[in-house]
């Protein structure tokens, strides 16, 4: 919570990877990929919620181990032609309305970020928030 605002990270996460296969979970450095943005979103100061919407069974696994919530993501919206925003849309909408969770603002992490950090989260928070933003991209 910042400034009394809620802050959901939504981490969408796809198994059927065309390029590089099972790219979500790839190991590096020990971790599987996705792990380093659940645990940016951890260390955050600000962060209350970290969601991971995805369609596999391992990514669903490794987020519950690192400490996300996962939601499971339905097979129309979890192809390689179908943008991350329709996932982050999805996992917002199900949240608020099968969740009955409040969510004030969404950080939408690419869970093939590896070098981001919690400072980096929240840096932009506190951007977001005194730039009285409505979206800020990094």
């Amino acid at each position: 919570m910042y400034k009394n605002k809620k802050y959901t990270v939504i981490i969408p996460a796809r198994a059927g990877s065309k390029g590089i296969k099972n790219k979500n979970i790839i190991k590096i450095n020990k971790h599987p990929l996705i792990s380093y943005s659940i645990v940016a979103a951890k260390k955050s100061k600000f962060v209350d919620d970290i969601y991971v919407s995805t369609d596999g069974k391992k990514i669903s696994e490794i987020a519950k181990k690192y400490g996300a919530m996962v939601i499971k993501r339905p097979k129309n919206i979890s192809d390689n032609i179908t943008m991350p925003d329709s996932a982050v849309t999805f996992t917002v909408e199900y949240i608020i309305n099968q969740l009955g969770q409040k969510v004030d603002n969404v950080i939408f992490l690419q869970p093939t970020s590896p070098l981001r950090c919690h400072e980096d989260i929240d840096k932009a928070i506190i951007k977001f928030h005194n730039d009285k933003c409505d979206s800020i991209f990094s």
